[in-house]
């Protein structure tokens, strides 16, 4: 629970730096920006890895998943456009801004409220009927699925609803799918090293070969490929081998309390970074919260009520992200209307909490939409980032309410 609260306070507080740092009389802050950036995407690659290392399905009976697969894509998706909808119609747009252009970058960005945390996985192994429990194994099931469908659906919404239809779609859709081929003809086959030193390098490697091709290929105008190591480090994460004792072998190195204090600093990291990743709030830089650190005397900046935040007052703000807090939650409450032949009601309720968790994934989708949207206000962007600072900080609440059920059942 102490590192739940840590990441989301980390996020807070790389929000509030941006501010400060895009608001201070700087003359440019471009390489700060680029180490920054370039350090969070390492940090997202490394827990990416991480979250391919836990995926561990029946190649050879995929039928079993079949109703496990519709109900992880609902879930992934209710929420996702749910928060679209209301990033469309909650707020006020530039009238010279198309429907098409507010549509394509809402449903982008919204894309951070798909996934689950696989942090909420962790947390359950510490309880004994979490293996052997329907609502253990369905939600780890469910967990793996909704990642997986998250990532994937990721490729065709970064390249067909901001970019169109070009030859650099069909290479980088070419190049995701001789990817994701490998990832599905060699999982686990390669006895890799994977303690935490080395996947961090592996993200490494990643990073720089994707920053590479990006800006290689942004020599040729015809042709740009810009392939977010998201997919490939999962890919990464799933074709590395277990251990010998297989994936409770893994979990043993992972509880170790150096893979664990590593891949808290690593997370805390990221969680900070990608906060410091939020565009200033106001275009001009000034704000109460530079004053503040100045020392300025500012009328409009006495009352904390009267901050404003892009075109919003605190106020409004906190109002925004309330609803769409609950938006995301109520997104995730699929699984309550299925296996009701399977389970009681207490347990599709706990299954349904045990999905809302955002976590890392939502975070790095979040990061990857940040230099992608050209017309959404940075308002909007504030929204989604505290909506998800705020689902990071409920975490624990969520967690709780599972592990309370696989007691009580």
């Amino acid at each position: 629970m102490i590192r739940v609260v840590a990441y989301s306070l980390m996020l807070a507080l790389g929000i509030v730096l941006s501010q400060v740092f895009g608001g201070l009389p700087f003359p440019t802050h471009y390489p700060f920006q680029v180490a920054v950036n370039f350090i969070t995407i390492v940090c997202l690659g490394f827990l990416v890895i991480r979250l391919g290392l836990e995926v561990s399905l029946n190649y050879k009976n995929l039928r079993q998943y079949k109703t496990d697969a519709v109900v992880a894509f609902l879930s992934a998706s209710f929420p996702w456009l749910l928060c679209a909808f209301y990033f469309v119609y909650a707020f006020d747009h530039a009238p010279t801004i198309s429907n098409r252009d507010i549509w394509k970058e809402s449903l982008f960005l919204s894309r951070f409220a798909a996934p689950t945390s696989l942090g909420v996985l962790v947390a359950m192994l510490g309880v004994a009927k979490f293996k052997t429990s329907w609502l253990g194994r369905k939600l780890r099931t469910l967990v793996i699925l909704d990642d997986i469908d998250t990532i994937i659906l990721m490729i065709p919404l970064k390249k067909m609803m901001l970019k169109g239809l070009g030859i650099d779609t069909f290479l980088t859709v070419a190049m995701l799918g001789a990817i994701g081929w490998l990832g599905w003809k060699r999982s686990r086959a390669y006895r890799l090293p994977l303690r935490w030193p080395w996947l961090l390098a592996y993200a490494l490697l990643l990073t720089l070969g994707t920053e590479f091709i990006y800006y290689w290929t942004t020599a040729t105008p015809s042709v740009t490929l810009h392939i977010e190591v998201i997919f490939p480090a999962f890919v990464l994460g799933a074709v590395i081998a277990y251990p010998r004792g297989g994936f409770d072998t893994l979990h043993a190195i992972h509880d170790e309390v150096g893979e664990k204090r590593a891949t808290t600093v690593i997370t805390c990291l990221f969680m900070l970074f990608a906060g410091m990743l939020m565009p200033p709030l106001i275009p001009d830089g000034t704000h109460c919260l530079t004053e503040l650190m100045l020392g300025v005397d500012a009328p409009d900046c006495n009352s904390i009520w009267n901050w404003k935040f892009g075109s919003m007052h605190l106020s409004t703000l906190l109002y925004h992200v309330t609803i769409v807090s609950i938006l995301i939650t109520m997104g995730k409450m699929v699984p309550i209307f299925f296996y009701r032949e399977e389970a009681s009601f207490g347990d599709r309720f706990a299954l349904a909490m045990g999905m809302c968790p955002r976590g890392e994934l939502g975070t790095g989708l979040l990061v990857v939409s940040l230099s992608l949207l050209t017309v959404v206000e940075n308002s909007i962007l504030t929204v989604a980032a505290l909506s998800l600072a705020v689902n990071i900080l409920l975490t624990g609440p969520f967690v709780l309410a599972v592990r309370n059920r696989l007691k009580v059942g």
